[in-house]
């Protein structure tokens, strides 16, 4: 069984959010649209902080790089 904090249950449900939108993969690579997202999340209301904002938008990052241009998960190569 896992337990989780609040602030996890956030970031999670942020992630998956992002995920969901629409070309969402090439625009965590935007600087003006991460500063959106991140500037609409800090401003929610919830306990939230910027180092939060900031790890998922870098999460988001690291799902799209595995990822060849044709949609295939690319195996790490040694």
């Amino acid at each position: 069984t896992f337990c989780y904090t609040m602030r996890e249950i956030t970031m999670i449900a942020w992630m998956n959010a992002l995920t969901d939108m629409p070309d969402w993969h090439c625009n965590v690579f935007d600087p003006e649209y991460t500063f959106q997202w991140k500037s609409a999340k800090l401003l929610t209301g919830y306990d939230v902080t910027r180092s939060m904002v900031d790890w998922v938008s870098e999460i988001a990052v690291t799902y799209v790089r595995p990822w060849d241009s044709d949609g295939i998960p690319s195996v790490s190569k040694k």
